[in-house]
């Protein structure tokens, strides 16, 4: 999946709408899991998920962080080493 750039409720935000990047689906036990994804949002990875019913995606960015005791760490962590070796973000 190539990742692409959403607007999202963010819980950093208390919900209002920012910017984060849909990197791919979140896995758990190396399948993965339904309707549950891992976004890029700011220098960290998070989990969210998308509303179907509204048609929009909620990131949480507090409490639903991505870091090296999770497995989809190893996936993903590339996308934060890229942007920082460019400077970007």
């Amino acid at each position: 999946m190539k990742p692409i750039e959403v607007k999202a409720h963010l819980n950093s935000m208390d919900g209002k709408t920012g910017r984060a990047i849909l990197l791919g689906p979140n896995y758990l036990f190396a399948r993965p899991i339904t309707n549950s994804y891992v976004f890029k949002v700011g220098d960290q990875l998070c989990t969210g998920i998308m509303n179907w019913f509204v048609g929009e995606y909620y990131v949480d960015d507090k409490y639903g962080i991505v870091d090296e005791r999770n497995e989809n760490y190893d996936i993903y962590k590339k996308y934060i080493k890229e942007n920082n070796n460019n400077g970007n973000d």
